[in-house]
C-alpha cells in the first residue's frame, strides 16, 4: 500500500499569525476531514492539519509557535521519506548522476522551507480546542525550489569568475577560496534538487546544470591541490583543510555528528573512527570542536556511500541558528584500505535493516492529527551506543493517545517495550520517560526503535516472554497490518509513527 504523506509548512515571506490574531469567528470547512480533502486534493496541494485540546498553561501565541514547529517537523519527515523512495525509482536509478546528487543531499528537518504558504487557525472556545491548517500549491513550491537552484548556479558562476580573476594575479589562496566557496552552494542546490525530485518535479535539466558546474569546479580545484586519499587520516585532513577555507570564525563552538551510511541513517565502526580523527584535524587547525551539542553554533554532519571501488564521503557545516550551510567538503577513500584494516563501514545486518526500513515506510499510513516525538539520552540523530552504555528513552505527544513501542534488535528479535500505554490529557506535551532502560551488549549492529501512536487501542500481537522481555513472534507484515486497523474519519481520530536508527558497537 502506498504511504500517505501529509505535508506541513514553515511560513516564509509572510508574517506569522497567532490564533488570537487570525481567529476565525465561524467554524471553517477545512475542519471537516472529507471537505478538506475535496477542496485541497493531495495531487495539487501540500497540506497539514493539527487539532488538539487547549493547554491552560500555554498562551495562544505560545501555542502558535509550538504547533508551527510541529507542522514543520512533519513536513520534513514526510519529504525525507519521499526522498528515500525516489532513489528506488527506475527513472532515478537509471540516472546515476542524479542518484548521487540525491544521496549527497541528506536533507535535515531544519532545512525544509516552503514559500507561498497559507495558514489559518480556529479556536473553538466552547470545546476548548485548537485547529490549525496550512496549505500551498504544489506547483508554486516546485517553482520556488527551481528558482532557488537557478540563483545558486548564478552565485557559483560568479565565484568561478572571481577565481579566474585571482588566477591572473597569481593569487592561489584566493583562487582556492573561490572554488571552495562553491561547495556549500552545491550542497544547497543538491538539497533543493532532492526536494524537487521527491515532489515529482522536473529535475533533469537542473541536475545536468548542477553536475556541469560541479565538474568544472572540481577540475579547476584539482589543478591547484591534490587530494591524497590513501588513508582515513588523509581524507580527514583534506576535508578539514577544505572547510578551513570556508569557516572564518574559529572561535565558534563546533559539534561533529557521526557520519552515516547512504540514506539509512546508520553509523558504523568507520563512522566512530572518522569522527575522532576528523575532530582532531579540525582542532589542529585551530577550531573549537566540542562535544556539548547544546552550546554548539555550527553542526557538521555527513554521509558516505559506495561508489566502487571507492567510498565517497561528504559533509556539510550548518549554522544552527539560521540552518544555512556555511561550509562543505567531500572526498573519497579506497574500500580496499578499509578492508585491509578491518574497518567496517556498514553493519553486518545492514541489508535486513534496509528491508525493515522499507517495510516500515511503505506499509504505513501517516494520518493527520497526532504529533509524536521521542528521543534517547544521546538524542535522536546518527546515534552510536557502545558496549556498556545505557540507553534511556523519552517520548511526548500533542494529544491523548495510545502508544506502542517496538525495539528491532540487531539479532533479528523484536521486543515489545510498551503496548497500549495510555498518554492521558494531563500528560499531553510532557516529556515522558520509558521505565525500561537498556544496556548495550552483543550482538552488535544497526537497530531500529519504532514508536506508534493512535487514538484507539492497538490489537494484541503474538508475543512470548524471554529473559524478561516481551518478544514479538508476529512478522513485520502482521505488525504493520495491526497498525492499519482504522481509517481517519474525523478530527478526533489519528495515528502516527516515528522511528530512530541506532548503531551498537564494541567498546572502542
Amino acid at each position: 500500500m502506498k504511504k500517505i504523506i501529509f505535508f506541513s509548512f514553515l511560513i516564509l515571506a509572510i508574517g506569522k499569525e497567532s490564533f488570537s490574531q487570525n481567529h476565525l469567528k465561524d467554524e471553517p470547512n477545512w475542519i471537516n476531514y472529507q471537505q478538506r480533502n475535496i477542496n485541497y486534493p493531495k495531487t495539487n496541494y501540500l497540506v497539514s492539519f493539527i487539532s488538539e485540546a487547549v493547554n491552560p498553561n500555554e498562551t495562544l501565541d505560545e501555542a502558535t509557535d509550538r504547533i508551527s514547529n510541529e507542522l514543520k517537523g512533519q513536513l520534513a519527515e514526510g519529504i525525507q521519506v519521499e526522498i528515500k523512495t525516489v532513489t528506488k525509482l527506475d527513472v532515478v536509478i537509471e540516472n546515476t548522476e542524479v542518484y548521487n546528487l540525491i544521496n549527497k543531499s541528506n536533507v535535515s528537518v531544519s532545512e525544509i522551507k516552503i514559500a507561498g504558504l497559507n495558514q489559518e487557525f480556529y479556536h473553538d472556545k466552547r470545546q476548548k480546542m485548537y485547529y490549525a491548517f496550512a496549505y500551498a500549491e504544489k506547483n508554486a513550491v516546485l517553482e520556488s525550489y527551481s528558482k532557488s537552484i537557478e540563483i545558486k548556479l548564478l552565485e557559483i558562476d560568479a565565484n568561478l569568475h572571481k577565481a579566474n580573476k585571482y588566477k591572473e594575479d597569481n593569487d592561489k589562496k584566493n583562487v582556492l577560496k573561490s572554488y571552495f566557496a562553491n561547495l556549500p552552494l552545491f550542497r544547497e542546490a543538491e538539497k533543493d534538487l532532492a526536494i524537487i525530485t521527491a515532489l515529482d518535479g522536473n529535475y533533469t535539466k537542473l541536475a545536468n546544470a548542477i553536475n556541469d558546474k560541479k565538474s568544472e569546479n572540481e577540475q579547476q580545484t584539482a589543478q591547484l591541490i591534490k587530494s591524497e586519499s590513501n588513508s582515513i587520516n588523509d581524507v580527514a585532513f583534506f576535508m578539514a583543510t577544505s572547510l578551513s577555507f570556508q569557516l572564518n570564525d574559529k572561535t565558534q563552538p563546533i559539534e561533529i555528528e557521526n557520519f552515516t551510511f547512504a540514506n539509512t541513517h546508520a553509523a558504523s565502526e568507520f563512522s566512530r573512527l572518522f569522527k575522532k580523527i576528523f575532530s582532531l584535524k579540525l582542532a589542529g587547525l585551530g577550531y573549537n570542536v566540542i562535544t556539548n551539542s547544546s552550546i554548539a553554533k555550527i553542526k557538521i554532519s555527513g554521509t558516505y556511500w559506495e561508489n566502487d571501488p571507492m567510498l565517497d564521503i561528504v559533509c556539510s557545516a550548518e549554522d544552527k541558528l539560521t540552518t544555512s550551510i556555511v561550509g562543505s567538503s567531500e572526498n573519497s577513500l579506497k574500500k580496499t584500505y578499509l578492508d585491509l584494516n578491518n574497518i567496517a563501514y556498514k553493519a553486518l545486518n545492514i541489508k535486513n535493516v534496509i528491508s525493515l526500513q522499507d517495510s516500515l515506510e511503505t506499509n504505513t499510513e501517516l494520518s493527520e492529527g497526532i504529533v509524536i516525538n521521542f528521543m534517547t539520552n544521546k538524542g535522536k540523530n546518527n546515534l552510536i551506543f557502545e558496549e556498556g552504555d545505557t540507553m534511556k528513552l523519552y517520548m511526548k505527544a500533542n494529544k491523548a493517545c495510545f502508544v506502542r513501542f517496538i525495539y528491532y534488535l540487531a539479532d533479528g528479535n523484536k521486543v515489545l517495550l510498551l503496548d497500549n500505554y495510555r498518554i492521558n490529557a494531563e500528560d499531553v506535551g510532557k516529556l515522558i520517560k520509558i521505565e525500561q532502560e537498556f544496556e548495550c551488549y552483543p550482538p552488535f549492529g544497526t537497530e531500529i526503535l519504532q514508536l506508534n501512536a493512535q487514538t484507539t487501542p492497538f490489537d494484541e500481537l503474538n508475543t512470548q516472554n524471554l529473559d524478561g522481555y516481551k518478544v514479538i513472534l508476529s512478522n513485520i507484515s502482521e505488525i504493520m497490518s495491526n497498525l492499519r486497523g482504522f481509517k481517519t474519519i474525523n478530527n478526533e481520530d489519528g495515528k502516527a509513527q516515528k522511528s530512530i536508527v541506532i548503531t551498537t558497537l564494541p567498546k572502542d
